[in-house]
């Protein structure tokens, strides 16, 4: 008799982790496989199939999740400048948070643990943001009391904040099995989850040459909020790099260390599940009044009228203004369909990684032209005139 068995898609599965928290004889875990993504698999000794798990699997369930609601979109930004400053975008998730939050209530979503390790965690208080807040370009792990312990909250009548991917969004929606009128589902622009594998291998190439690492910030805004600037301290000593130079930044935007069901994901569509979708504003034209001072602009989306309603309670706290649907798909094509890649190139990459390292990516993978070189040197010791340069190209094109 077998131990434990893999049940579910493999290749639809998006580690939502609604099927391990619901499951009552707990017969299910998770288990990496040699990329690192995390799938569940059942005990079979624990497993009483009684098909629980099944009937709260996201994969094929989107459509009945959708909100009926024309989406109203805004460009906006913290009006607060330290919550500007220390976020990835515009600092719209730490107003929504600190309003849920001032308001005795709970928000939950991606933390580093104490080894670099992304899993979604709840807080109480404003003390503890800053662990959520920022950009975190690997997939969070859901541990298997997670949303356990939210229904009970909501059950309790206490206001919930959860943040994450639209998959996770998904499987709370359907581990929950109904509405709940204070619970805030937000879901984020995601152009997919990298494998936590990848990353905490990176972090050691990188503790190599660097020495050990005490913070890593995915996104420093100290130059320019479009530049992907990752800050790492190591050995406390401040090392920036530049998209450019950043081999995990580089994987990730050319997209062939996603998790398989990223590449065909079926919420990267108009019909969004949550409340409010946040992100960046990228592709922003500056028509009327606001203006991208590149200091951080961020795209918000209330799909719900529950979404709208919370949204203009923050007003007084934000500089917005109302923009269409469709000039934040222009700058933001995964809010209608997911990224592509192609197959053998993807495995390429992995077998690469597997077998040879970060270093043999890096000189198979990153060989940028002499225009490139001159266009990094620019970046990072004449912004200004990279930022010149940049404009006189788009009004070129």
């Amino acid at each position: 008799m077998l131990k434990n068995r893999p049940i579910f898609d493999r290749i639809n599965c998006t580690a939502c982790g609604s099927c391990i928290n619901i499951c009552p004889s707990r017969a299910l875990f998770w288990k990496p496989d040699e990329r690192g993504f995390c799938y569940p698999q059942a005990d079979a000794s624990k497993c009483t199939e009684c098909g629980i798990c099944q009937q709260v699997c996201p994969i094929g369930r989107k459509k009945e999740l959708e909100f009926d609601f024309s989406p109203e979109v805004y460009a906006a930004y913290a009006k607060n400048e330290t919550i500007r400053c220390n976020s990835s975008s515009g600092g719209i998730f730490s107003v929504l948070a600190e309003s849920v939050l001032n308001d005795h209530g709970a928000v939950y979503g991606a933390a580093f643990d104490g080894d670099f390790k992304v899993v979604h965690i709840g807080i109480r208080s404003r003390e503890e943001l800053a662990k959520l807040r920022g950009s975190k370009y690997v997939q969070s792990f859901v541990p298997e009391n997670i949303y356990v312990g939210i229904k009970k909250e909501l059950q309790a009548g206490i206001p919930v904040l959860f943040s994450g991917t639209p998959c996770q969004i998904a499987g709370l929606k359907l581990f929950l099995q109904k509405g709940y009128p204070n619970l805030l589902l937000v879901d984020l622009i995601c152009h997919g989850v990298p494998s936590p594998e990848l990353f905490a291998e990176y972090l050691k190439y990188l503790e190599c040459r660097h020495g050990k690492i005490s913070s890593y910030l995915f996104r420093d805004k100290h130059k320019s909020w479009k530049l992907y600037n990752s800050k790492i301290t190591a050995n406390g000593k401040t090392v920036i790099r530049y998209m450019d130079q950043d081999l995990f930044h580089f994987f990730f935007l050319t997209q062939p260390v996603l998790r398989e069901s990223c590449y065909h994901c079926a919420y990267a569509d108009r019909g969004r599940i949550s409340d409010i979708t946040i992100g960046d504003f990228w592709g922003f034209q500056d028509k009327y009044r606001l203006r991208d001072d590149d200091r951080g602009l961020s795209c918000v989306i209330c799909n719900s009228t529950k979404g709208r309603q919370f949204f203009q309670t923050l007003h007084h706290l934000l500089d917005f203004e109302k923009r269409t649907l469709e000039e934040a798909e222009q700058g933001n094509p995964v809010l209608v369909s997911p990224v592509r890649y192609d197959k053998s190139e993807q495995e390429r990459f992995w077998n690469l990684f597997l077998n040879s390292g970060w270093e043999t990516l890096k000189k198979t993978y990153y060989k940028p032209s002499l225009k490139e070189r001159m266009l990094l040197f620019l970046r990072i010791h004449c912004n200004f005139f990279y930022t010149i340069l940049q404009y006189i190209h788009r009004k070129m094109a």
